[in-house]
C-alpha cells in the first residue's frame, strides 16, 4: 500500500502538485489539504477539469477522488467511494455519469455515498439541494434545482467552456451542424440525449434519457405516443421521446412545460401584476412570482391626491393628500376640489377666463391666444400688453387681465409715465390714452401705422410710423407736448418702426426703406432730427439704452445679414460674435437683453455675453430690473424672467379643433388634432393618434369621430364610453357625421368626381349612392327619414328614408354647414357669406351682413341660431335677424354648439365661451 501511495504522489508531482518540504508521520501533521506521502506532505489542486471538487476530494489526474480512495484499487467495473469500492452499475441498468456508483439499485454521484438528504432534495457534489424548482419539476431523479434550474446532479460545479454544456459530469459540445435540444448534447456529430452521452448499450438495446431499452421500431410512426408536448422519433430502432420546446401550444388554454401539457399561470411578466406596488412581479417558468421591495422604495398608490407614497412593511403608505406636481400652490384638478387643469406647467393656475366686455371669454390657450406686438412696464405690478384687435392685457402682480381698448385696430406700441398715464398706438392712427380707469381714444394728425411709442414724462411723448404710397416709404413722427399731438414727421424715404430715448433733448428712432432694402437710425437734440452715421448691413429694428452713452441698435433681419451694434457716446461697436437680434431691452447698463425669434436669448452684463435660453415668437419685452422682465409674442406667448430661468406664462399648447358636440355641459367633445373632453373643469385628450374633421354623438357613451392620420382621411372612430375604438377604414374622405339614433348615423364626404355618403345601421358601415358628383361637406336630419347634406357648388341632397335625391339651391357657393330646428326650417351656410335657408318647399337666400365664409352653423331652437366663420365671424338669430357677435379674433371660427347654458365655439387657434 506505501509503495502504492508512493507511485500515486509520484503522479500528483508529475501532474503539478508540489510537496510543502514538511516532514509528517501522518495526514494530520500536514496543513491544509496536503496529505502525508513517504514522509512529506504533498499540496493537491482543489480544482481539476473546470470544475470544483466537492469537500473531502482532492484533484488527481483532471478527476476529483476521495482522499479515503486514495491507494484503493478497484477493478474496471467498480468505483472507489468512502474509502470501498461499489459497482460502476446497478444490475438492471447502467449509470450513465462517469462519477456514478450504484448503491441499492439507484445510480449516484461517487460523492455523495453516505450523503443522507431531507424529504424534497436530492444530493450533488457531496451537498443537498431541492428536487424541484419553485416554478418547475426537475425530470427523473438524474437533476437537482440550483438557482432555480435543473441541472444534472453530476453536472453540479463543472465549468465547461463557451459552446460547450455538461452531462455526466463532462463537457460536450452544446450544438452540431443542427441546433441540439436544451437537453441534448452532441456526440459525435449527433445530437442525443444528455443522459445518454456517457452510457453504452449492449446489443440490441438503445439508450433513451440515460436509460437502455429494448430496441423496437422501424420509422418515427411507429414512435406516436399521442403526447403533443412530445416530438416522437425513431433513433437507430429506438424510440427517443424529445420533449418539445416549454410554452409550445397542447390544448386549448395550455402549454407544453418540461414535456407535460400544463395550463400555465403565466406566459408573460404582464400577465402577473398583482396591483400590489410593492412586490415585482414577474413570470418564471410560467409560474408567477411576487417578491417584496425593500422598505422606502417608492410607489403609486393610485390615488391621484397623494404626491409621493412609498413601501414600508410590504404595504404602499400614502404621503402627502394633496398633489401638486409643479409647486405653484394649486391642487390638481384630478383631486377633490382641485381646479389645475395641467399640473405639470406651474404658470398655467386656475382662475377665471379672460373675457371681453361682450362676455365671450378664452377658454384655451390660456391667457388668450391674440399675437401680441408690445410690451412696457412701470413697476412689478404695472405691466401691459398690447396687439391683434386692440387687445390690450394688464398684469397686477396676481394675474394678467383683459381690459376693454374700444378698438379693433391692431396696437404696435404702448409706453406709460405712471400707473395712471399710459399710451398705446397702432394702425390708421390709433392713439389710445389709459387715465387709470380706462382706455380712451385720442384725436390723430394722422392715419397711418404707428409702430412705436416712448416718452420722457406724461408731457412728453413721441410716437412713430410709417406712410406708404405705392412702393415708398416715408416716416412719421408724432409728438405730444400735454395737450396735443403734432406731426413732426421729417418726410425722409425711411419708415419708422422703433423709438426709445433717455432725456427730453436724447431720443432715438429706428427704421428701413423696404424698397431699398436699407435702415436709418435718427437722433433727436432737443430741436431737430439728424441722421446717425451707423453701418448698416440691414434694417434695425429695435433700439434701447441706458444712457446717452449706453445705446443699442439691432435687427433680426429674414432676408439679410442681421447685426447688433452699441455706442459708447464716441463710437459704434459690433458685436459680431452675436449675429443678430430682432429686440433689445434691459434694466441698467450691465443688465441687458437680446432675443431673435429664430435664435436664443441673450444676456450682456456689462462684461461678457451670456446664452440664456430660447424665447419663442417674441416681438416686444420690458425690464423692471435684473429678476423681473418680461418679453410678449405670437399667439398670446407671455414669457417672464425671475432672475433664474425664464418660464411661459401661458399654457404650452393650444386646445383647438374643428367640430364640437356635447352631451350636457359637462360633458363636451372636441374634434381637432385629436379628441378633447371637457369635464365641467378642465379640457383632455384622449389616448390614441385620433386627428378628427367632426364628431357627433346620441349620448354619453354613443360618440362618433370622423377623421384620418392628419387632416383628412377616412377612418370612423367610436366612443362606447370607455375607450375609442376605430370602426371602419375608407378610401374616401369623410368630412361629416351625424345622426338620429344609436343605430343610424350618416357620414359623408367625398373622393374624385363623386360625393360619398355612408350609413351605420347598427351593425357596420355601408356606401349609399349620394346623387351628386360634389363633395359633402356637412349632414344633419330632423328625423331618420328627413336628412339633408350639403356640399361644394352649392350642392343641397334630401333623404326621404328610400333614397337620397339632389334639391336645387340657386347658389353656385360652396355649403359647409347645415342645421335646422325642425323639418320645414332648416338653415345651410357657405362661402362669401352664404346663409339659405329651407321653409318646406325651396331654399332662399337670406342676407345676414358679411361677404366672410361662414363654416357652420347649430342652434337651440327656431329663434336661438348660431354661425360662425373666416376672419372671427360670429352670428346670432333671435327669431326676427342676424347680428354679428364680438370674440375679439380675427382666427377662422369652424363650429359652434350651443349648449344649455353657454355657447361654445372652436376656432383654428382656440376656443371661446360664452354664456355662464
Amino acid at each position: 500500500m506505501k509503495s502504492m501511495l508512493r507511485y500515486i504522489a509520484l503522479a500528483f508531482v508529475a501532474a503539478g502538485c508540489s510537496g510543502s518540504g514538511l516532514e509528517c508521520r501522518d495526514d494530520v501533521d500536514c496543513p491544509g489539504a496536503q496529505l502525508c506521502i513517504a514522509g512529506e506532505c504533498v499540496a493537491f489542486p482543489e480544482d481539476c477539469a473546470d470544475r470544483e471538487c466537492p469537500d473531502g476530494f482532492v484533484c488527481m489526474e483532471d478527476v476529483c477522488v476521495e482522499k479515503a480512495c486514495i491507494g484503493v484499487v478497484c477493478s474496471d467495473r467498480q468505483v472507489c467511494a468512502k474509502g470501498r469500492c461499489l459497482p460502476r452499475d446497478c444490475d438492471s441498468k447502467r449509470c450513465p455519469g462517469l462519477g456514478e456508483v450504484c448503491v441499492d439499485e439507484e445510480c449516484i454521484p461517487a460523492s455523495c455515498v453516505d450523503v443522507p438528504c431531507p424529504d424534497g432534495e436530492r444530493c450533488a457534489g457531496g451537498r443537498c439541494y431541492p428536487a424541484d424548482c419553485e416554478t418547475v419539476m426537475c425530470p427523473g431523479t438524474g437533476q437537482v434545482c440550483v438557482d432555480e434550474q435543473c441541472v444534472d446532479r453530476g453536472c453540479v460545479g463543472v465549468s465547461c467552456p463557451d459552446g460547450h454544456v455538461c452531462a455526466g459530469g463532462h463537457c460536450y459540445p452544446a450544438d452540431c451542424e443542427q441546433p441540439c435540444a436544451p437537453d441534448e448534447v452532441c456526440l459525435d456529430g449527433t445530437c442525443v440525449h444528455a443522459g445518454c452521452a456517457a452510457v453504452d448499450c449492449p446489443a440490441g438495446q438503445i439508450c433513451q434519457a440515460g436509460t437502455c431499452v429494448d430496441a423496437g421500431c422501424a420509422s418515427d410512426e411507429d414512435c406516436a405516443d399521442g403526447d403533443p408536448c412530445t416530438l416522437d422519433l425513431c433513433i437507430e430502432l429506438g424510440c427517443y421521446f424529445r420533449p418539445v420546446a416549454d410554452g409550445t401550444p397542447c390544448e386549448e388554454g395550455r402549454v407544453c412545460i418540461a414535456g407535460s401539457c400544463r395550463e400555465p399561470d403565466c406566459l408573460g411578466d404582464g400577465d402577473c401584476d398583482d396591483g400590489d406596488p410593492c412586490t415585482r412581479d414577474r413570470c418564471a417558468g410560467f409560474a408567477c412570482r411576487h417578491d417584496g421591495v425593500a422598505d422606502g422604495e417608492d410607489c403609486d398608490d393610485g390615488d391621484p391626491c397623494t404626491s409621493q407614497s412609498w413601501c414600508r412593511g410590504g404595504a404602499c403608505v400614502p404621503g402627502a393628500v394633496d398633489k401638486d406636481t409643479d409647486g405653484d400652490g394649486f391642487i390638481d384638478a384630478a383631486c377633490p376640489g382641485g381646479d389645475d387643469c395641467d399640473d405639470s406647467n406651474p404658470n398655467v393656475q386656475p382662475g377665471p377666463a379672460l373675457c371681453n366686455e361682450y362676455g365671450w371669454c378664452w377658454m384655451s390657450p390660456l391667457p388668450q391666444g391674440n399675437d401680441l406686438y408690445a410690451a412696457w412696464a412701470n413697476s412689478a405690478n404695472d405691466v401691459w400688453a398690447v396687439g391683434v384687435l386692440g387687445t390690450i392685457l394688464h398684469w397686477d402682480g396676481a394675474g394678467w387681465q383683459l381690459v376693454p381698448s374700444g378698438t379693433a385696430e391692431n396696437l404696435h406700441g404702448v409706453w406709460g409715465a405712471s400707473a395712471s398715464q399710459a399710451w398705446a398706438v397702432g394702425d390708421n392712427g390709433t392713439i389710445l390714452r389709459w387715465d387709470g380707469g380706462s382706455w380712451a381714444g385720442i384725436q390723430s394728425p394722422t392715419t397711418d401705422p404707428l409702430s412705436g411709442i416712448w416718452g420722457v414724462s406724461a408731457g412728453d411723448v413721441w410716437a412713430v410710423g410709417t406712410h406708404q404710397e405705392g412702393m415708398a416709404s416715408s416716416d412719421v413722427i408724432l409728438h405730444w407736448d400735454g395737450t396735443a399731438w403734432s406731426d413732426r414727421s421729417i418726410g425722409g424715404t425711411y419708415g419708422l418702426g422703433e423709438i426709445w430715448g433717455t432725456a427730453r433733448d436724447d431720443v432715438w428712432a429706428v427704421g428701413s426703406n423696404w424698397l431699398a432694402s436699407a435702415g436709418i437710425v435718427l437722433r433727436w437734440d432737443g430741436s431737430s432730427w439728424q441722421q446717425v452715421a451707423i453701418d448698416l448691413p440691414s434694417a434695425p429694428s429695435d433700439v434701447w439704452g441706458s444712457a446717452p452713452d449706453d445705446v443699442w441698435v439691432v435687427s433680426g433681419s429674414l432676408l439679410t445679414d442681421g447685426f447688433i451694434q452699441h455706442w459708447d457716446g464716441q463710437t459704434w461697436t459690433s458685436a459680431s460674435s452675436r449675429a443678430e437680434a430682432s429686440i433689445v431691452w434691459g434694466s441698467a447698463r450691465d443688465d441687458v437683453w437680446f432675443a431673435s425669434v429664430l435664435g436664443p436669448c441673450w444676456h450682456w452684463d456689462g462684461s461678457d455675453w451670456e446664452a440664456v435660453s430660447a424665447i419663442i415668437s417674441s416681438n416686444s419685452a420690458c425690464s423692471v430690473g435684473p429678476d423681473d422682465s418680461w418679453a410678449v409674442g405670437l399667439g398670446g406667448a407671455i414669457h417672464h424672467w425671475d432672475g433664474n430661468a425664464w418660464t411661459s406664462f401661458r399654457a404650452t399648447t393650444s386646445t383647438s379643433g374643428t367640430s364640437l358636440w356635447g352631451a350636457g355641459a359637462n360633458d363636451l367633445w372636441l374634434a381637432g388634432s385629436g379628441a378633447f373632453h371637457w369635464d365641467g373643469r378642465c379640457w383632455s385628450r384622449a389616448e390614441g393618434s385620433m386627428v378628427g374633421i367632426d364628431v357627433w354623438g346620441s349620448a354619453t357613451d354613443d360618440v362618433w369621430l370622423i377623421g384620418g392620420p392628419y387632416t383628412g382621411g377616412g377612418i370612423i372612430w367610436h366612443w362606447d364610453g370607455e375607450a375609442w375604438t376605430q370602426t371602419f377604414e375608407s378610401s374616401s374622405t369623410l368630412i361629416a357625421v351625424w345622426g338620429s339614433a344609436p343605430d343610424d348615423v350618416w357620414a359623408a364626404g367625398g373622393e374624385v368626381f363623386e360625393g360619398v355618403v355612408l350609413h351605420w345601421d347598427g351593425a357596420g358601415w355601408s356606401e349609399q349612392p349620394s346623387a351628386t358628383a360634389e363633395w359633402l361637406q356637412d349632414v344633419w336630419g330632423a328625423s331618420a327619414d328627413d336628412v339633408w347634406a350639403v356640399g361644394d357648388a352649392g350642392t343641397s341632397v334630401h333623404f326621404d328614408g328610400q333614397a337620397w335625391a339632389r334639391v336645387a339651391t340657386h347658389t353656385a357657393e360652396n355649403l359647409r354647414g347645415v342645421w335646422g330646428a325642425s323639418s320645414d326650417d332648416v338653415w345651410a351656410v357657405g362661402e362669401a357669406g352664404t346663409v339659405l335657408r329651407w321653409r318646406g318647399s325651396s331654399w332662399t337666400v337670406v342676407p345676414v351682413g358679411t361677404f366672410e365664409s361662414i363654416e357652420s352653423i347649430r342652434g337651440r331652437s327656431a329663434d336661438d341660431v348660431w354661425a360662425v366663420g373666416g376672419n372671427g365671424t360670429a352670428l346670432h338669430f333671435d327669431g326676427s335677424s342676424w347680428s354679428a357677435e364680438w370674440l375679439g379674433t380675427a382666427s377662422t371660427l369652424l363650429d359652434v354648439w350651443p349648449g344649455p347654458d353657454t355657447v361654445w365655439i372652436a376656432g383654428s387657434s382656440g376656443l371661446w365661451r360664452s354664456g355662464d
